[in-house]
């Protein structure tokens, strides 16, 4: 009983808590005339006010349903008319002192772990975790027609690799070969990011995007043999806005391999 008392303590405390911070940045913001263009007076108090008043509340809600029914416990056990038993610090059922007993003990290890969760969750940035230096190197061949109206605009601009939200520049395709008419392009970008959610993003001109996924592992294996070629993953070519069809697969195609890093 202790345990869930506590932890609605806990909450309740970090809801009048919240609401008291993100409400007294606003009064003492307007009181004192702070900058308040574009809602930066609001945005200051969700960012700092509501979770600090949250946490201070969250860890007063708790100190004070434990104090509450420490002293519950006290009153129950001290027998009528006895001073020196009134003394005492009285025991729970379990044997151990009211003020630390095992439940309360529980009660703040649970809201401990809830307050680390939330304050985890409240500042993820959502970027991905670095992978272990030296970060390994990214090659990529892409190959496409050699008479594409799109080749000379994507060799002016870097690639973009992806890493989840992430956008790492590479650098710009660089012609490394032709055959039967078609043209093989050489990328090369360092992989930085613990994740499996990678992506080469090309541009043939402002709105024709090839997107190519790379299946390569959390952790990628520098490995010296390039893979096979495949096809583009994502294809968008767009004219005023508006996507146009084309007709047949796309002709374009890529092959990577991931090298050791120096």
């Amino acid at each position: 009983m202790t345990v869930l008392l506590a932890v609605l303590g806990a909450i309740l405390g970090a809801v009048f808590g919240g609401a008291l911070g993100f409400f007294g940045i606003i009064l003492i913001g307007t009181v004192t005339g702070a900058d308040n263009q574009q809602g930066a007076l609001a945005m200051g108090a969700a960012t700092a006010g509501l979770p600090l008043g949250a946490f201070v509340g969250a860890i007063f809600g708790l100190v004070l349903v434990l104090r509450l029914r420490a002293r519950g416990q006290a009153d129950a056990a001290r027998p009528a008319g006895n001073d020196a038993a009134a003394s005492e610090v009285p025991e729970d059922r379990d044997g151990t002192s009211s003020g630390a007993g095992i439940q309360g003990w529980i009660a703040i290890a649970v809201v401990a772990a809830a307050i680390i969760g939330v304050w985890a969750w409240w500042t993820d940035d959502g970027i991905p975790p670095y992978l272990r230096q030296p970060f390994p190197v990214l090659e990529a061949e892409i190959r496409m027609p050699a008479a594409d109206p799109g080749l000379d605009f994507a060799m002016s601009r870097p690639a973009d690799l992806r890493s989840e939200i992430v956008f790492h520049r590479m650098n710009p395709p660089v012609p490394l070969r032709e055959e039967d008419g078609q043209i093989v392009l050489g990328l090369r970008g360092t992989l930085s990011y613990r994740t499996e959610d990678r992506e080469i993003e090309m541009r043939l001109e402002p709105g024709k995007v090839l997107g190519f996924a790379l299946d390569l592992g959390e952790r990628p294996t520098p490995g010296g043999a390039f893979t096979a070629w495949r096809r583009v993953d994502r294809f968008s070519w767009y004219r005023d806005g508006v996507l146009v069809p084309m007709d047949g697969p796309p002709p374009y195609f890529i092959r990577t391999r991931v090298l050791a890093g120096e």
